[in-house]
């Protein structure tokens, strides 16, 4: 569940960000809003992504996955930071 309509809401990081996540950093509105903003650009570059390589561009798809990656491991880095 990544590219799906919605997908941001329906997986496990969304809905942890909408319950525990919120619980924890609702309170820092800024820092909350820049792990959703994030975790939305994730479900936003694996739907380039799908698209381009359902278009035929796999070398364009693949440039994706790797900015993809990188802002994987940007969030990821937030979190634990």
């Amino acid at each position: 569940m990544v590219i799906e309509p919605e997908a941001e809401q329906q997986c496990h990081l969304g809905l942890w960000l909408q319950g525990e996540g919120r619980l924890q950093y609702g309170d820092d509105a800024a820092f909350y809003q820049q792990l959703l903003a994030r975790h939305a650009h994730l479900h936003a570059l694996a739907r380039e992504a799908k698209a381009l390589y359902d278009a035929g561009d796999g070398e364009r798809a693949e440039q994706k996955g790797v900015e993809l990656e990188r802002e994987n491991q940007a969030l990821m880095a937030l979190l634990q930071g």
